[in-house]
């Protein structure tokens, strides 16, 4: 079975879930002796783990992916692929190897597995979701985590859409508005935000037009007007159906009101 995951954080995240699972379940066994590897996760006898450094002197290389024999007292680490045993010392163990139950869409690019499955985030694109899909000879399954179903759809619909180069560009938005919001004292808006906001056709990284000064218009009400104007009108007929992506367009667009009106916007 190959698990794919957009991070190594997520993997790691992951690899440790699953390996307490399989102790509860009695396929692994504590060691006599204590070691971990570079995610600090102590491994078990039985554990599947991987290598990520080139040494033939060893005879492993990056990527290869072993079951843990038995961790010996001298604390080397007995590991097998089913063809041939292998002995790695305790240095290259916590320096280079990881536990393998999970890894990232890369790490499992060229596995050929029983059963795939991939977990589909507001980081994942096209080519990895590809690679999440097609690891399993007899079954792949995509998991999304979302709110709603439709959150789900919207998830997985992004994902299939964006192409690897979007990932760093999305990165450096992100980050410019963290530093946008940190002179302006607004709230931070997840990738996941901005794209329900999309789909409602509300651009909100687009600042508003200041509202002409009207004692008979309240802020509120300026607010809604500019959100809709920037809505399309397909976006405006699913307005009966209100959901929390209309009210962050709406908070952002009043943030970037007032970041016009005190003269912080750059």
């Amino acid at each position: 079975m190959a698990i794919a995951t957009a991070t190594n954080e997520d993997a790691a995240a992951l690899n440790a879930l699953i390996q307490q699972a399989h102790a509860q379940a009695g396929h692994t066994t504590a060691p006599a002796t204590e070691i971990s590897g570079s995610d600090l996760l102590s491994i078990r006898n039985g554990d599947r783990l991987m290598t990520r450094k080139n040494d033939r002197e060893l005879g492993v290389a990056n990527r290869d992916v072993w079951t843990v024999d038995h961790v010996t007292s001298d604390r080397p680490v007995v590991v097998s692929d089913g063809k041939r045993t292998v002995q790695l010392p305790a240095e290259y163990v916590k320096e280079h190897t990881h536990l393998a139950y999970a890894a990232t869409e890369f790490g499992v690019q060229g596995a050929t597995v029983q059963a795939g499955h991939g977990i589909v985030t507001d980081t994942s694109n096209a080519s990895a979701l590809y690679v999440s899909a097609t690891r399993g000879r007899e079954a792949n399954t995509l998991h999304v985590v979302a709110e709603t179903p439709l959150q789900a759809r919207e998830l997985f619909v992004n994902a299939m859409t964006r192409e690897s180069g979007d990932r760093g560009v999305e990165v450096q938005r992100e980050a410019a508005r963290r530093d946008l919001d940190g002179t302006a004292g607004t709230r931070t808006l997840t990738q996941t935000q901005r794209e329900q906001a999309a789909w409602w056709g509300v651009d909100i990284d687009r600042p508003p037009e200041r509202a002409p000064a009207d004692a008979t218009t309240s802020p509120d009400s300026a607010v809604v007007r500019e959100t809709e104007a920037v809505r399309s009108p397909e976006a405006a007929a699913r307005t009966a159906n209100d959901t929390e992506a209309t009210r962050i367009a709406r908070d952002s667009a009043a943030a970037q009101q007032r970041i016009a009106a005190s003269g912080q916007e750059r």
